[in-house]
């Protein structure tokens, strides 16, 4: 029983990673995208 709650907190912590740092991440990530083809 350790190994599938111990799957789910790994899932949950997955999942508040995602929300709280690649989500608001993305913007930038576009942004720097986006001026790389200026910048070269």
């Amino acid at each position: 029983m350790q190994v599938p709650s111990r799957l789910g907190v790994v899932s949950d912590y997955a999942l508040f990673y995602a929300q709280n740092f690649v989500l608001p991440s993305l913007p930038i990530l576009s942004f720097m995208l986006m001026l790389l083809p200026i910048l070269s």
